[in-house]
């Protein structure tokens, strides 16, 4: 089913993610109503085989998946870079090395969007083995459960919003890769920020 292509466009910023992103892109292609997406990887001159297994990843889900690489950068830089490419009414930002647990996870996310909210991203959780990493991810989600009530603040590793929205407050700050997304977050209304019951992984 391709009921999404005409409405979001996945940019994922890339540097060295020989280990991750295949697995993210193998994610990406088992999402309901996939078919069709473009995805944009803003790669910053891989060096590891991350191009390569691109590639592979292109060649297998020609026709499903949409895969265009395009020049990077910094985090920031490589997204704003990969914006340029977007046409359709969303526009959402996944880190090359996130894990994706449900198979709707996107189609929610743009369910949520067309219900009102204009930022949207989710909950985190490890999928390495260290046991002190999975108490951290677990203490972020309940601070952020509070920080929220005040202040929006949406994870690079996974946000959603409209693309002219996006536009329209100045894209994210080039110089800034430690609190990026949190900056651009302050742009939304509480009330119109959602952090979706679904969690993405992230390694150790």
């Amino acid at each position: 089913m391709n009921i999404m292509k005409d409405k979001i466009t996945v940019v994922i910023p890339c540097y060295n993610e020989l280990l991750y992103i295949g697995n993210l892109l193998d994610d990406l292609a088992n999402q309901y109503g996939i078919k069709g997406v473009n995805v944009i990887i803003a790669d910053n001159n891989s060096n590891d085989g991350t191009l390569s297994v691109i590639q592979d990843k292109k060649n297998k889900y020609n026709g499903l998946l949409n895969i265009k690489v395009v020049d990077g950068g910094n985090v920031s830089r490589a997204r704003n870079n990969g914006s340029e490419f977007v046409e359709t009414l969303y526009i959402g930002f996944i880190d090359a090395d996130v894990r994706l647990y449900s198979t709707t996870q996107i189609w929610d996310t743009i369910q949520n969007l067309e219900d009102g909210y204009e930022l949207i991203t989710c909950k985190l959780k490890s999928y390495g083995d260290k046991k002190l990493t999975g108490w951290l991810y677990s203490l972020y989600n309940f601070i952020h459960s509070y920080m929220i009530k005040y202040h929006p603040f949406a994870i690079g590793a996974y946000m959603f919003m409209e693309t002219n929205k996006f536009r329209e407050f100045g894209k994210f700050d080039e110089w800034n890769d430690n609190s990026e997304d949190f900056l651009f977050s302050q742009n939304f209304k509480v009330d119109k920020f959602l952090v979706q019951n679904h969690f993405i992984g992230q390694d150790d």
